[in-house]
């Protein structure tokens, strides 16, 4: 009997996969079904997959919400209030996405009672990459994640998220973090951070009017723009540069209702694009050009430190920049470049399945690999009969 691994992504983009005995046998995003985009609550995806499906296994992916911190709230003015005890912040909607996880477990426990749940969401990035080297055909491999914000990490003297990580994978052992850059909180005053790479993308999308998630057409609309010598270097290395972006504070961090306000550039470069009449489609053709060569950097110096690497997989929700990987197979025609189709966080859920059935077997990694298929199809949706296509084609003829 086929043993069933149901993945659950909880975060943006939300998606649920069924893995049977290493296979993915079922995935989809929520939005399908609830028609409401970025979907971040999949109820719809698992009451589906409840009436079709035994489940032995319920494994989590996502954004770790801490509901475990304790922290008081300031309903009056909304402020930050500091446990001593393992110095995390709460505002009141990050108390809210607490409650809403609660809520989000007791809805397992209706649709799948008594079911083990695996909670791995404190491996965003982590998840991303099983996702990606798992489905990849690859024995042996680097794995480079690259996103807006990976796992949360509480530190003492502050906070901070992943952002870009590498790791090194095989079949033979636990896979290894040979490279983590986050972007870092202080407690410490001033207690604001600089954008790292996808959130400058983001602002810039932002700026150009767009959603933060429809980083997509910003890309569209670099190919429309042109080399602007008032235009600076978008980058310091992996963060921004301090010339251009206005740092983030910690409530502009954790509040799901900061949207624009956190994320503006400073008065003076808005005073300069004003003067010299700078574009929307330049700007866009600039954080395309800047993001492409340091993040070509990126796998250039990851080659550079594992020179016997001749596979490469990439994902996280950069690598959804088709344009930018296209580059990246030019820069590196020698590696083998495989790109998760979900590299996103509708990926997730297939990165919690997988990750928990690869320690379910992680004593015997032999049956782990000879189960364990790669992704051979995008087309892992519901399946219709020809009756059903039929009577839903009917109700739309006069």
């Amino acid at each position: 009997m086929s043993y069933n691994i149901l993945g659950i992504n909880t975060s943006h983009n939300s998606s649920v996969c069924v893995l049977s005995d290493g296979k993915i046998k079922f995935f989809l995003e929520e939005d399908r079904l609830s028609r409401i985009k970025y979907d971040s609550t999949p109820l719809e995806t698992l009451r589906y997959i409840s009436k079709k499906f035994n489940i032995d296994k319920i494994a989590l992916g996502g954004i770790d919400y801490f509901p475990e911190v304790l922290a008081a709230i300031n309903p009056l003015d909304n402020s930050f209030i500091f446990s001593t005890e393992n110095g995390i912040y709460l505002t009141s909607n990050q108390q809210y996405l607490k409650s809403n996880d609660n809520y989000f477990i007791q809805t397992l426990s209706k649709y799948f009672p008594k079911i083990e749940v695996e909670d791995h969401r404190s491996h965003h990035h982590l998840l991303h990459a099983f996702s990606a080297f798992y489905n990849s055909s690859f024995t042996k491999s680097l794995v480079i994640t690259i996103d807006g914000s990976g796992t949360f990490n509480p530190l003492p003297e502050g906070a901070r998220f992943e952002t870009e990580t590498v790791f090194e994978f095989n079949y033979k052992n636990y896979p290894q973090t040979v490279f983590n850059n986050y972007r870092t909180v202080s407690l410490k005053a001033p207690n604001y951070f600089y954008p790292n790479l996808c959130r400058c993308y983001e602002i810039i999308t932002k700026y150009c009017d767009f959603e933060g998630l429809e980083a997509g057409k910003t890309m569209g609309l670099a190919s429309y723009g042109k080399e602007n010598s008032f235009i600076p270097n978008m980058f310091e290395e992996l963060h921004a540069n301090k010339e251009i972006f206005t740092p983030n504070t910690l409530h502009d961090t954790f509040s799901i209702e900061s949207g624009n306000k956190s994320n503006k550039f400073i008065d003076n470069f808005k005073k300069i694009i004003k003067k010299n009449k700078i574009s929307k489609k330049d700007l866009a053709y600039h954080i395309q050009k800047d993001i492409e060569l340091i993040i070509g950097d990126l796998i250039e110096k990851a080659i550079q430190n594992h020179p016997d690497t001749k596979n490469i997989c990439l994902t996280g929700g950069f690598f959804l920049n088709c344009v930018a990987n296209y580059k990246f197979k030019k820069r590196f025609p020698n590696i083998n470049f495989y790109v998760e189709p979900l590299a996103g966080d509708a990926g997730q859920s297939i990165g919690a399945a997988k990750y928990s059935w690869f320690l379910k077997n992680i004593d015997n990694l032999k049956f782990f690999k000879k189960n364990n298929l790669p992704l051979n199809t995008l087309y892992n949706g519901p399946k219709y009969t020809k009756k059903e296509l039929l009577k839903k084609i009917n109700e739309y003829l006069d």
